[in-house]
């Protein structure tokens, strides 16, 4: 206890004039967030750009184009003749979606015929071909709704019994944590924790290897004390989203304040275990990188874990901030109890003991190596 007492104390006083610390732990984190909250401020993608192929020039395809650049999601950002030049701009990026509208489009709404739009959306960023599928397919409807409106009162109908005839069945997407409804619940129960996790690893292990072999007492004394700031540094920054409004649909804030203590716990022993099983800080890094970085692949944030294979939902289960992530999904997401989520804390205990045994004792192992 001694030596873990006097370490403690040697990482208060070093932290002041650290490089390390200061970058790894504090800078690193809060300008990582900082640029997060800016790209999610308004809870969606707003203004992605479009091109626009407009084959049939007519009055009603130019209303139409009218209407997509009025959508808060996106905005016409070029208008074109050819096909060729709208895929190309697809492909290079300058677009994020193209939309076709073809030949005797007009002719088709005024015969009542099906007219169609064609739409190629950027397959690499899902998220925003998410927004402007969705969008799109909202405005069609709405339009086609419109025109056939218009044309049944030109048959004599009136105006309530045509809004009647064109009712369509309509779908409001209001799922929690949907990319396409609000960014910001990703926010505090997501980007954060796996910001923090892999920052604490990073500069555990470090300052572990950078002093050769210290023992157990001395290597817990260096962990607590970034894990106490760590912790500390986590839950302000989460109380500065929900003070500035920019962390959606937000767990209840003493819940998320014990995950994240739970998570730095484990990340704890995960850390001892990292430097037990390494040589230096090189190789230590690199064991950090391979395990932890791929963390929001692996965490059910872009992917649920039920559709990975064996493998990498193995791997996810090896994160502490998998099982945290789960709990704070169904806390957030679907007003879930903190006790209801046993098995996610059990998971964290048990990672917690058994990177914590193995960490032991081959610190154990290295220090008598030195000796």
């Amino acid at each position: 206890m001694s030596e873990f007492a006097a370490a403690f104390a040697s990482e208060i006083r070093r932290a002041a004039h650290s490089v390390l610390f200061w970058w790894v732990l504090v800078i690193a984190p809060l300008t990582a967030m900082f640029i997060l909250v800016a790209v999610f401020a308004g809870g969606q993608m707003r203004d992605l750009p479009v091109a626009a192929v407009d084959l049939d020039k007519s009055s009603a395809s130019r209303d139409f184009l009218r209407k997509a650049d009025s959508l808060p999601s996106m905005r016409i950002a070029q208008a074109t003749d050819s096909q060729e030049r709208g895929d190309a701009l697809l492909r290079t990026g300058q677009a994020c979606g193209v939309i076709i509208i073809p030949r005797n489009f007009e002719r088709d709404l005024q015969a009542l015929r099906p007219a169609k739009i064609i739409a190629y959306f950027d397959g690499q960023h899902m998220p925003a071909g998410s927004v402007l599928r969705r969008d799109l397919t909202d405005l069609s409807g709405e339009f086609w709704k419109a025109f056939y409106v218009e044309a049944l009162e030109r048959q004599g109908i009136r105006p309530q019994k045509a809004q009647s005839l064109a009712a369509t069945l309509s779908i409001d997407l209001r799922a929690p944590g949907n990319a396409s409804v609000d960014y910001r619940v990703f926010l505090d129960h997501g980007f954060l924790p796996v910001l923090i996790e892999l920052s604490y690893l990073i500069y555990g292990v470090c300052r572990i290897k950078s002093e050769g072999a210290p023992g157990l007492g001395k290597s817990l004394g260096i962990l607590a004390f970034a894990a106490l700031f760590s912790w500390l540094w986590c839950s302000a920054i989460g109380f500065g989203l929900r003070c500035c409004g920019a962390a959606g649909n937000a767990c209840p804030y003493a819940e998320v304040i014990i995950m994240y203590l739970l998570l730095m716990i484990c990340c704890t022993a995960q850390a001892l275990f990292i430097a037990g099983i390494t040589d230096n800080r090189l190789q230590g890094l690199m064991f950090v990188s391979g395990m932890a970085s791929p963390a929001l692949a692996f965490t059910g944030l872009t992917f649920p874990l039920t559709a990975m294979p064996y493998f990498a939902a193995f791997w996810a289960g090896l994160l502490p901030v998998t099982h945290v992530l789960t709990a704070e999904s169904a806390i957030s997401q679907r007003g879930a109890s903190l006790l209801s989520q046993l098995p996610s804390l059990e998971a964290l205990a048990l990672l917690a003991l058994v990177y914590a045994a193995a960490g032991i004792a081959f610190l154990r192992v290295r220090a008598r190596s030195a000796a």
